[in-house]
């Protein structure tokens, strides 16, 4: 502990205060900071343990809403930039989803794929050819086939898996 008003001159002893007993006064309050933080950290958990108990399990191992799979297929690219795999993340899971081949996914996947659009600029000519403007149309960023449910909410095979084309 460190002495206040040590080296000015002050005689403790005549004041009646013992040089042991005196205290910082920011060491209370880091004291009263620790006891905060303490007790801050303790409803912490006892929340993250309510959490975790009133948290609905989720069917299947992907963390899917259901069991429910449907069978796509997203187009190759046409361009040499296009991905050979296309990422989608859906509450907490990310797909790989391989471009031509067939695949079953939950209904999350297939709403993520239409939403994902792009706007295409397409060239405008008048009825002699000449240019005359651009025409911007909303696009599916990665297009793809749908074939509809191949796995219903019991998790039973209700269609056979398409083909691989090759």
């Amino acid at each position: 502990m460190s002495k206040i008003n040590e080296g000015a001159g002050i005689d403790l002893d005549q004041l009646g205060i013992e040089p042991s007993m005196e205290q910082d006064p920011r060491d209370a309050e880091m004291a009263a900071m620790r006891e905060t933080i303490r007790k801050l950290i303790e409803q912490n958990q006892v929340l993250a343990i309510a959490r975790n108990d009133t948290e609905p399990t989720v069917a299947g191992a992907s963390n899917a809403s259901s069991k429910e799979r449907f069978g796509i297929i997203i187009d190759e690219g046409h361009d040499q930039n296009d991905i050979s795999e296309v990422p989608v993340q859906v509450n907490g899971r990310a797909y790989q989803i391989k471009r031509g081949q067939y695949v079953e996914v939950p209904i999350e996947v297939i709403s993520v794929l239409k939403d994902a659009v792009i706007d295409r600029s397409i060239a405008q000519f008048d009825a002699t050819g000449m240019p005359a403007g651009i025409k911007v149309r909303p696009s599916r960023r990665f297009p793809f086939q749908e074939f509809g449910m191949a796995i219903n909410a019991q998790g039973e095979r209700v269609r056979e898996p398409q083909p691989q084309t090759v």
